[in-house]
């Protein structure tokens, strides 16, 4: 989901968490919006390709600027 639905979704309190994930694409994170259903959506480019963050700062960033909290990092091993 791009990143104006990401944040309209944030403002009409529709927002459970947001998720850091490790992306299973490459190398990076990935940034996911969980909504009050469980639903989850990653924050994608205006093509629906999964965007990736290499730094943790950076992704974490993204989720601070949209106003989503709390904010929980998912590691997969």
């Amino acid at each position: 989901m791009e990143y104006a639905k990401l944040q309209t979704m944030v403002e009409c309190h529709q927002v459970r968490e947001g998720l850091l994930k490790t992306s299973l694409m490459g190398n990076g994170w990935a940034v996911v919006i969980e909504d009050l259903a469980g639903h989850q959506f990653p924050l994608t480019d205006q093509y629906g390709h999964e965007k990736l963050y290499h730094s943790l700062d950076n992704a974490t960033g993204v989720l601070q600027e949209l106003g989503v909290s709390p904010i929980n990092v998912v590691e997969c091993f």
